[in-house]
């Protein structure tokens, strides 16, 4: 299981949600609107080749539904591998005051 599918199914418990690789397995409507209330971080290494595409890509489709998401790539990391990706986090905004 991934943190992604628990903030799913339990948002009201979250606030925030970061992978370290991960993204959400079951893209069904309801599970990515669960996640709407909730500031994602997807942190992803260029060297994560299995993750890249598929984090990326998943990435911007919850973008496109106006959920506040943060793709965050580590050049020349593995971040399944590295705490070094743990550091970078950004303040999340409500969507409306980043665009």
């Amino acid at each position: 299981m991934s943190a992604f599918h628990i903030a799913a199914m339990y948002p009201q418990y979250f606030v925030s949600l970061t992978g370290f690789p991960g993204y959400l397995p079951d893209e069904s409507e309801s599970r990515m609107n669960a996640l709407k209330p909730l500031c994602i971080y997807m942190h992803v290494g260029e060297r994560d080749v299995e993750w890249l595409t598929p984090i990326q890509r998943q990435s911007e489709l919850l973008d496109q539904k106006g959920l506040r998401v943060h793709f965050i790539q580590r050049r020349g990391k593995i971040c399944a591998d590295d705490s070094a990706c743990q550091a970078s986090f950004r303040i999340c905004l409500p969507k409306s005051a980043t665009h």
